[in-house]
């Protein structure tokens, strides 16, 4: 496994709210957690505590585009972290990477953020970001949504 690149374990994910999270659900649900887990939890809570703002005339309620005072979910409160929505839907969450080193152990969880199109962007979100982990910038050109 020497040299392996992967998602970062759930119970890894850099984010103060992490541990806690794993903790009550593993004596809830007597199993381990998932990525699926985690990311349905954001979901829902993006969706649901707080008020969604009214939809704009001829808008639907409930609409991805009515959601973005919903974000961002932060690492203070949430196991990992969605810093917000496109107007296509797509949530914006970071992904994990590590590496599997010589002695088998996993190595320091790094941080991916991907949709930010300027350096500005990006350092604007990662001074809000509430993770333990370094932070790196990949643009990828966004393919056009619908």
């Amino acid at each position: 496994m020497y040299n392996t690149s992967g998602p970062a374990p759930v119970e890894q994910s850099p984010t103060a709210a992490a541990p806690a999270f794993e903790k009550r659900y593993r004596n809830t649900y007597k199993r381990m957690s998932t990525w699926e887990v985690w990311l349905n939890y954001n979901a829902m809570s993006a969706l649901g505590p707080k008020p969604w703002p009214r939809p704009e005339r001829g808008g639907r309620r409930g609409h991805p585009g009515s959601l973005p005072k919903a974000f961002p979910l932060l690492g203070d409160k949430y196991a990992s972290e969605w810093m917000g929505i496109t107007q296509g839907g797509r949530m914006y969450c970071p992904g994990s990477i590590q590496v599997i080193d010589q002695e088998g152990k996993y190595g320091q969880v790094q941080l991916v953020l991907w949709m930010y199109k300027t350096e500005a962007e990006f350092k604007q979100a990662v001074a809000q970001s509430q993770v333990n982990a370094p932070i790196k910038w990949v643009f990828h050109k966004f393919e056009k949504e619908e």
